[in-house]
Parts: C-alpha cells; sequence; structure tokens
C-alpha cells in the first residue's frame, strides 16, 4: 500500500510576500535626518507586522 503525503498550500497574496521597503540613509546624516530616518523605519516595522498578521490569519 502506498503512502499518501499531503502538502498544506496556501496561496498569499503577492503584496504580503515582497520586501518591504529599505529607507536610504546617505554616510553623513544629520539629527534631523535622524528624525526622518526613524519614523520611516518604524512605518515600515508596522507594515511588515501587519503582514505578518493578516499571513497569520489567512493560514488558520
Amino acid at each position: 500500500m502506498a503512502k499518501t503525503d499531503y502538502v498544506y498550500q496556501c496561496n498569499l497574496p503577492a503584496p504580503l510576500t515582497q520586501p518591504n521597503n529599505e529607507p536610504q540613509i546617505n554616510k553623513r546624516i544629520t539629527w534631523g535626518q535622524c528624525l526622518i530616518f526613524y519614523t520611516e523605519l518604524l512605518n515600515e516595522l508596522r507594515q511588515c507586522n501587519a503582514d505578518k498578521m493578516i499571513i497569520k490569519e489567512i493560514i488558520k
């Protein structure tokens, strides 16, 4: 008797599997630019976490 292997297959929407944007930073950065960079990083982190939550809901 042959063994049957089952494979879980989930088609995730493409935007959920795309890399997030990486904020550009110059070699020399001012204190004012640090605040902008920090804000951009937080926004990308929030988007990344939101994507993970959506994926988690899809694969339940």
